[in-house]
């Protein structure tokens, strides 16, 4: 089973959960494309530089809005890895990094991820946290969990939004 990225439920609210993720590293590359073909060219130098360094797979793949067709494509590194543990990518314009603890506001859902689907789906999340007065403190995240072998209806999917909730760290 692909190891996934670590958080701990903090509420289950309707529609969402605010959850709280540990500190991970993260290997990121920029691009510059729209919604849909951005993870794919970001994804083979992600993937190039986790398979050159012999570093597993993780889930999910998140993608992070940074301006009108422009992306951070990320790989989540294993739990108890940290950035200034691992290789270098700059030679192939990857850059690794710590994220520090984080508390999210998530929507899941099953399916495809078209742009459209993804443009709905955050505004109905961003005006649903805008009603109940959760500031988002930071841009879009998109997170795919599966292959692309796994069947398009079955494919597990997330719209996540930084907020600013105080929280006991995990």
């Amino acid at each position: 089973m692909t190891e996934q990225q670590v958080y701990r439920l903090i509420e289950k609210r309707d529609g969402y959960e605010l959850r709280e993720y540990a500190p991970v590293a993260i290997a990121s590359v920029g691009i510059t494309g729209d919604i849909q073909n951005a993870p794919n060219q970001g994804f083979r130098k992600l993937f190039r530089y986790i398979s050159t360094h012999q570093i597993a797979m993780t889930a999910p793949v998140v993608q992070t809005e940074q301006g009108t067709n422009q992306w951070l494509v990320e790989f989540i590194m294993p739990a108890g890895s940290t950035a200034a543990d691992l290789p270098s990518g700059t030679d192939i314009g990857v850059e690794v990094r710590q994220q520090p603890t984080e508390l999210l506001a998530v929507a899941s859902f099953r399916g495809g991820i078209g742009g459209e689907k993804i443009l709905a789906k955050s505004k109905e999340l961003r005006a649903e946290l805008d009603r109940v007065g959760l500031n988002v403190t930071g841009p879009l995240q998109i997170a795919r969990f599966n292959s692309p072998f796994v069947p398009v209806p079955l494919r597990y999917n997330e719209i996540r939004f930084p907020v600013n909730q105080r929280v006991d760290t995990l």
